[in-house]
């Protein structure tokens, strides 16, 4: 089976955000009922900033949406934390 790759470039961080990072906060919001609310609460846990959250979690969001190997990889690592 092929899977997509993605591209290198599609792998930088954003804003100081890398992948794992974006994951791993996204999944914070877990324990509060997966409220988008608290996403910049989680950040801050990681050490985001509000305003440097905001900027990665749009950033990541286009990318996944624009390379499939990228939105492949941040399900793998979802899984996993």
């Amino acid at each position: 089976a092929m899977f997509a790759e993605p591209q290198p470039w599609a792998l930088e961080p954003i804003a100081g955000v890398d992948l794992e990072k974006y994951a791993r906060i996204s999944k914070g919001i877990a324990p509060y009922g997966y409220d988008a609310g608290k996403l910049p609460i989680v950040a801050a846990t990681f050490g985001v900033s509000a305003q440097n959250w905001e900027t990665a979690q749009a950033g990541w969001a286009a990318r996944i949406q624009a390379d499939r190997g990228v939105g492949r990889r941040f399900n793998e690592i979802y899984q996993a934390v």
